[in-house]
């Protein structure tokens, strides 16, 4: 399955080479790591091709950041959703409709989850998590829609503000991006308790709960917005879908978001 899925990534995105597998990193992969060799353009974005060497540095990144997934967490998104890391040497808007300057993003090609990730600096394990919760989001999506688990965009919209909706957009109608200049209206930046962390996860639900995830993660239990009753109501719910939709393959609290939201909600 997955040679035939490379192939047809191959067919899609003849400028990609095989990389690596970060496999024994991912602790159970094989997860294909591809390395862009020519000019190409995917989505809104035009790819500019990675040198070996920073291509080698990022790589180290990505595995250890895998490496603090539970054991068989991307074995499961790999095999059942498709997931593939594309690194790039650098990324130009062709688009007005995205944001203007990007290290990562993520997208669908011939039903596989593609993380593109720029390794011409520094590339962040928080940007690599943020980018790893679109593919569980898409898992989830999915399962939701099958019946498999209890999730709906919906449920998500009702832990917002009432009559909140989210823009669906990452720019506004006069082309401004809406996470730089957009309302920062019950977020963070804000009066009272947020609902949100910046403007950014106005955007769309699923760069909200990525940038929960994110900082969570980078923050720790450290920053006094992640301890808003709201915020810590949507990393909760957002937790047990996670561990619903990888069929709770470990053991309860042990994966290591989990335990960080532990001790949030111990105040530590």
């Amino acid at each position: 399955m997955a040679k035939r899925t490379l192939r047809g990534l191959a067919g899609a995105l003849s400028a990609l080479v095989l990389f690596a597998l970060a496999a024994a990193y991912a602790r159970g992969g094989p997860v294909p790591v591809l390395r862009l060799v020519e000019n190409t353009r995917v989505g809104p974005y035009a790819l500019i091709p990675a040198e070996e060497s920073s291509a080698a540095s990022a790589l180290r990144t990505v595995n250890d950041c895998f490496s603090e997934y539970p054991q068989g967490f991307f074995e499961l998104l790999n095999r059942e959703d498709g997931l593939a890391l594309i690194l790039v040497g650098g990324m130009e808007r062709v688009l007005p409709d995205c944001p203007a300057e990007a290290a990562a993003f993520t997208c669908t090609e011939g039903g596989r989850t593609l993380i593109i990730l720029d390794c011409s600096g520094q590339i962040s394990r928080w940007t690599i998590m943020h980018e790893v919760c679109h593919a569980i989001d898409r898992r989830l999506a999915r399962l939701g829609e099958e019946g498999v688990i209890d999730w709906s965009e919906e449920e998500w919209l009702a832990l917002c503000p009432e009559g909140f909706s989210y823009h669906n957009a990452y720019v506004d109608a006069e082309g401004r991006e809406i996470g730089v200049f957009g309302s920062a209206e019950y977020t963070a930046e804000g009066e009272g308790e947020p609902w949100f962390i910046n403007r950014y996860s106005r955007t769309f639900p699923t760069e909200d709960r990525a940038v929960l995830f994110e900082t969570l993660m980078r923050a720790g239990s450290g920053a006094e917005y992640l301890k808003s009753p709201h915020v810590i109501a949507k990393l909760s719910r957002y937790f047990e879908a996670i561990r619903m939709g990888f069929g709770g393959k470990w053991k309860s609290g042990s994966a290591f978001w989990e335990k960080r939201l532990e001790t949030l909600l111990a105040g530590g």
